[in-house]
């Protein structure tokens, strides 16, 4: 089973966080800045799990009526459903039509409530399976008039339906909840300390026996040193090699180091020792950087979550993974999520850094806001919020995403260069630039500027390294403005100038239909009639939303109707 949507409700500042849709990615990620409410959802779905209760913290302050729930849908398979079915030692009778009702719609919706911390499934199932009931013949008592006959209710459906819910708990991913990875590997753990929930470095010394599958009981017992050494080294050799795929930094100036465990003995007994070693040192792991430490912890643990869940698989929350790490060292947290934990898994972590944003995928991405008066709102990156601060603070490490993304490889060699007045003109243009219609040649280079009155800089390189170059740009005040400064003091003939016509800005190149199709990908919205594209969203989500079609359909076919067909026929014609 499949975590596909959530949805919160009175938990801590939460009233309603609304639904938050996971389908399209087995990673999510919760952009926001601090205060946003970020942790209180990762925290509530950590309480949605079977070993967890929610907590009368969690109610919201002043509203002494509304209790926390956490609505949770998961995609179901019939395979699912027969398992439950044919469970002899806890058996759920499901009546046929709330088996048919689930297997048709392929998923389950499940709510844990405060204060009874019990599951129920979603009021339509429930419906359902009352109408099952009802249906059902009354029946009939010999020797006695049948008309005055109850139904037969025998087992009370509340009670059902819990049950159900409880055992479908039994198969839904586990929600591992991590808020830290503070628990270092100590210097040395005696064998028999090591299963003491008190002792310093209790978790990090549990996930690495865990991850690297020792025996601890073989190394109580075996006397044999040169065993155990060798022993010890090809488990060390297989995490270390595993480590090194995602850790690309240095540690103390060395690419290469081993994360070492020996097993040695003293009068109190059998030890491990634990050490990080390179060609030239070995030292323990509290000698390290902190920052290759919590990426140690952070690796051992969840890779130790992940083989202990690898049976239904584990939703991992993580709040603020690397916040303290610099840049390439937050890359790295994002790839090891990437390329090894959201295998098996799905992950859902919080940020408000641009470096665990990949500006490729941001279909991953939901922002997080904290509003007065309405508490904490999850919403997509589309989602039309004009002139909002918190949205556009939310919005703040995508665009810085985007920024770094598009700063990336660009070089002005090409024979033939378009300068254009922004990164959303460059999104657009790009993704269209290889469909039928548009087709241009590989030699020509798009290069967007951070403004329109940026253009004349570039325009000024361009001219002083002999480059062939046009301008773009849009059709309004400022645009007209710097139309003048680029023909009259640069002497750029107008000729090598296009200022786009059918609207003012990219956007409205797009009819009302394409571009709520298309661009804003939610045909529901409604644009008021004489508003221009470009005016119905607000200066960050533009890029964004670029961005969003450029990953979409880059590589994908679209159709445009006719009337925004022929407005970009028209820039691609010009260049």
């Amino acid at each position: 089973m499949k975590l596909n949507k959530f949805r919160i409700l009175n938990y801590k500042a939460i009233a309603d966080s609304g639904e938050c849709n996971l389908l399209t990615d087995k990673i999510t990620i919760l952009a926001g800045q601090n205060e946003s409410g970020k942790t209180s959802i990762l925290e509530a779905l950590r309480d949605f799990d079977v070993d967890q209760e929610i907590s009368p913290e969690a109610k919201p302050d002043g509203k002494d009526n509304a209790n926390p729930e956490i609505i949770c849908e998961f995609s179901i398979e019939k395979s699912d459903i027969e398992e439950i079915e044919n469970d002899t030692e806890d058996k759920v009778e499901i009546p046929k039509e709330v088996k048919d009702a689930i297997v048709k719609n392929k998923t389950v919706v499940i709510k844990k409530s405060f204060p009874s911390n019990k599951y129920s499934l979603d009021e339509n199932i429930i419906g359902i399976w009352e109408q099952s009931l009802s249906n059902q013949p009354e029946p009939k008592v010999e020797g006695e008039e049948t008309a005055e006959q109850p139904k037969p209710e025998s087992k009370n459906i509340a009670e059902l339906q819990e049950k159900l819910a409880d055992r479908l708990m039994r198969i839904v991913p586990y929600f591992v909840y991590f808020e830290g990875f503070n628990d270092r590997l100590p210097k040395k753990k005696y064998l028999e300390q090591i299963a003491n929930k008190d002792e310093t470095g209790y978790q990090a010394v549990q996930d690495f026996i865990r991850f690297t599958e020792i025996d601890v009981e073989r190394l109580k017992n075996e006397k044999d040193d040169k065993n155990i050494d060798n022993y010890l080294d090809g488990k060390s050799a297989n995490v270390t090699g595993d480590f090194l795929t995602y850790w690309t930094q240095k540690v103390d100036g060395v690419s290469q180091v081993q994360i070492v465990a020996d097993r040695k003995h003293d009068e109190k007994g059998y030890y491990l020792n634990f050490f990080v070693k390179d060609a030239d040192s070995r030292k323990y792991p509290e000698q390290r950087s902190k920052g290759f430490l919590w990426f140690l912890s952070f690796y051992l643990r969840l890779n130790a979550e992940s083989l202990e869940k690898k049976d239904i698989g584990a939703v991992i929350l993580i709040d603020e993974p690397g916040s303290y790490l610099h840049s390439k060292a937050q890359s790295d947290v994002l790839k090891i999520l990437e390329q090894k934990i959201a295998k098996d898994n799905q992950v859902i972590f919080s940020t408000h850094s641009s470096d665990l944003i990949d500006p490729k995928r941001l279909n991953r991405v939901r922002l997080v806001l904290n509003r007065k008066g309405v508490g904490t709102k999850i919403k997509k990156i589309t989602a039309r919020d004009p002139g909002d601060e918190d949205f556009a603070d939310a919005l703040s490490p995508v665009i810085a995403a985007i920024g770094k993304d598009l700063g990336k490889g660009f070089d002005l060699v090409a024979k033939k260069n378009v300068l254009l007045e922004g990164i959303s003109d460059y999104y657009y243009l790009s993704a269209l630039r290889e469909k039928t219609d548009f087709k241009i040649g590989q030699d020509v280079k798009l290069i967007p500027m951070s403004g329109v009155f940026k253009i004349e800089y570039m325009a000024s390189l361009m001219i002083g390294w002999g480059l062939d170059f046009v301008v773009i740009m849009d059709r309004d005040g400022n645009s007209d403005q710097e139309y003048k400064v680029l023909t009259e003091e640069l002497n750029i003939p107008k000729d090598k100038i296009f200022q786009i016509e059918g609207g003012k800005a990219i956007e409205d190149m797009f009819t009302q239909d394409d571009f709520k199709k298309l661009v804003l990908q939610d045909t529901t919205q409604t644009i008021p009639i004489g508003t221009a594209n470009s005016d119905y969203v607000n200066k960050n989500q533009k890029v964004v939303l670029a961005q969003k079609f450029f990953e979409t359909y880059n590589q994908s076919r679209l159709t445009l109707e006719q009337q925004g067909k022929d407005r970009f026929k028209k820039i691609f014609d010009f260049i």
